[in-house]
C-alpha cells in the first residue's frame, strides 16, 4: 500500500515564531501529539514532540525520586514556575530540524521499518520540493494491515471502560459487552 493512501493529511502546524505556551496548548490537543514547524509555503522546516517540550520545560535535574517527594500542589506550582521560565522560547529553538520523513510513493512497510528503526511514532509524508503533503503514523500501518486481515462480518470491537468491570472479570474476545 502506497503512503499516499494511508496518510493524514489533518495536521497541526505552527510557524517558527510560535511559543512554548502556543505550542503547549496544541500539542495538549492532538494525537499523535507532534507538531509540525512549516512556513508559509508549507516547507518543512522541523518537528516538535511532546518529548522535545518537556525537555524545554523540565529542568535535567527533576528525576522520578526528586519528584515523588513534592505534593500535588507543589508539582503545579514548579510546573507553572518551569514554564514561565521558558514560555518566551520559539518553535525554531527547541524543534528537531534533522528528522526522517517519507514520500508519497513510498509503501507502508517502508513506513513501519522506518519506524521501528528510529523508535519514534510517526514520520512526515513531504513531496520533491520539500512541502508537508501529510504524516503516517504507526496507527495508520496498524489499521491498514487489519484490513488485509479482518473479515467484512467480523463483529465491531469497542473500548472497554475498565473502571466499569467487576475486579476480577476478564472479557474474552468471544464475549460480547
Amino acid at each position: 500500500m502506497l503512503i499516499s493512501r494511508i496518510m493524514r493529511t489533518k495536521l497541526a502546524l505552527a510557524d517558527i515564531e510560535c511559543n512554548v505556551k502556543t505550542i503547549l496548548c496544541k500539542l495538549s490537543k492532538l494525537a499523535p501529539r507532534q507538531i509540525y514547524v512549516v512556513d508559509d509555503n508549507l516547507k518543512l522546516h522541523g518537528i516538535i514532540t511532546g518529548y522535545d517540550l518537556l525537555k524545554v520545560v523540565l529542568p535535567e535535574y527533576a528525576d522520578s525520586n526528586l519528584l515523588r517527594s513534592v505534593v500535588d500542589q507543589q508539582i503545579d506550582d514548579f510546573l507553572l514556575k518551569n514554564i514561565e521560565r521558558v514560555v518566551d522560547k520559539k518553535a525554531s529553538e527547541f524543534m528537531i530540524t534533522d528528522f526522517v520523513y517519507l514520500k508519497p510513493t513510498d509503501h507502508a512497510m517502508e513506513a513501519e521499518a522506518l519506524l521501528v528503526e528510529k523508535r519514534i511514532n510517526a514520520l512526515p509524508v513531504l513531496g520533491e520540493d520539500g512541502r508537508l503533503l501529510g504524516e503516517v503514523h504507526r496507527r495508520d500501518i496498524l489499521d491498514y494491515m487489519a484490513r488485509l486481515v479482518c473479515d467484512a462480518g467480523q463483529e465491531e470491537f469497542e473500548h472497554v471502560d475498565v473502571k466499569y468491570l467487576l475486579a476480577g472479570s476478564i472479557l474474552k474476545c468471544t464475549e460480547k459487552l
